[in-house]
C-alpha cells in the first residue's frame, strides 16, 4: 500500500480543504489502495471524509496563525503523520495515473525532493522564470509539492532544520543584510537546509525524476503572462477523468496551482464518478 499525506489550511481567500477533498477523490480513482491522510483543523464536509483514511489535527498549536500563505505547519507534517513512511502532496494537485514507480523510486531516499518539472506539453522545464533568487544565491532548486519521507534519524534531523528555518526565516532569508524575499516559502526553505546541511545528493536524484506537471504560467513555453493560464489554453475533463490541456492529454501528478481551475464542474465530474453527491 502507497501513502500519501497533506496539510490543509483554509484562509479568507482560498478553501484548501476543498482542494484536499478533490485530489484525494483522484488518489482514490488512479490508486483505489492507497491510503490518503489529511492534517488540518478545519471542517472537512461530510461527503468527503471517506476519501481521507485519516484526519489529524494539527499538533502543538498553529504555527501559521495570523499568515495568509499558511506553510508554517509543514514542518510538523513528519510528526503528526500516521505513516511512518508517505508522499507529501501539495493540496492543488490531481492524480491522474499510477505513480508507484515513482514512490518505489523515492522510497531508496529517508527525504525525496524532485528537482525538474514538467510544461503541460510534456517537455522539462529549463526556465528559472520563478527562481532566479535560486540561480544567483546558489540555492538548490526543489519542488516541494511532490516529495516523500520515510522517518529516521535523517529524515527527523532534515525537518528538525526546516522547523528552524520556517520559524525564523527573515533571519535565514538574509543575504548581506537584505531579504531575497518578502514572503516564506517552503521550496526556499527546503532549499536552504539542503545548502546548510550539504546534503542535495541524500534528497534528491541526478537524472531529474521522478516529476510532476507544474502549470505556473511563466514556465509553459509562452511570451510572458500576468494572467492565470486558464485564461490562455482551454482545458477538460473527460468521463473516464482523463485530463487534456489544449490537444495534450495529461499525465501522472498535475499540479494546477491556478485556484480558479478547481470548479463546481470538475467538482462534480470527480463525485459523479465516485457516487457521491456534489453540493455547491
Amino acid at each position: 500500500m502507497y501513502n500519501f499525506i497533506m496539510l490543509a489550511q483554509n484562509n479568507d481567500i482560498t478553501d484548501y480543504v476543498l482542494q484536499a477533498s478533490l485530489c484525494a477523490m483522484s488518489i482514490k480513482k488512479s490508486m483505489p489502495r492507497a491510503s490518503v491522510a489529511v492534517i488540518t483543523d478545519d471542517v472537512v464536509p461530510t461527503t468527503f471524509k471517506q476519501f481521507f483514511d485519516y484526519i489529524v489535527p494539527i499538533p502543538w498549536g498553529d504555527s501559521a496563525a495570523g499568515e495568509e500563505w499558511k506553510i508554517h505547519n509543514r514542518p510538523k507534517i513528519i510528526h503528526a503523520s500516521p505513516y511512518d513512511e508517505a508522499v507529501i502532496l501539495d493540496t492543488d494537485m490531481l492524480l491522474l495515473d499510477d505513480v508507484s514507480r515513482h514512490i518505489k523510486y523515492m522510497s531508496n531516499y529517508d527525504v525525496f525532493y524532485t528537482n525538474s518539472v514538467l510544461d503541460y506539453r510534456g517537455n522539462t522545464v529549463s526556465s528559472d522564470f520563478y527562481r532566479k533568487l535560486y540561480t544567483k544565491h546558489n540555492i538548490p532548486s526543489l519542488y516541494t509539492a511532490f516529495s516523500y519521507f520515510k522517518k529516521s534519524d535523517f529524515a527527523y534531523k532534515f525537518y528538525e532544520h526546516l522547523s528552524l528555518v520556517t520559524e525564523n526565516w527573515r533571519d535565514f532569508y538574509k543575504v548581506n543584510g537584505s531579504l531575497i524575499q518578502n514572503r516564506a516559502s517552503m521550496d526556499t526553505t527546503v532549499g536552504l537546509v539542503t545548502k546548510m546541511l550539504d546534503c542535495k545528493t541524500q534528497i534528491t536524484a541526478r537524472k531529474n525524476k521522478p516529476m510532476f506537471v507544474h502549470m505556473k504560467p511563466n514556465i509553459q513555453g509562452w511570451q510572458r503572462l500576468s494572467e492565470q493560464w486558464t485564461t490562455k489554453v482551454g482545458y477538460y475533463l473527460n468521463k473516464r477523468l482523463d485530463l487534456y490541456i489544449g490537444n495534450y492529454k495529461q499525465e501522472g501528478l498535475f499540479h494546477y496551482t491556478d485556484k480558479t481551475f478547481i470548479n463546481p464542474h470538475i467538482m462534480k465530474q470527480y463525485c459523479d464518478y465516485h457516487g457521491v453527491r456534489y453540493e455547491v
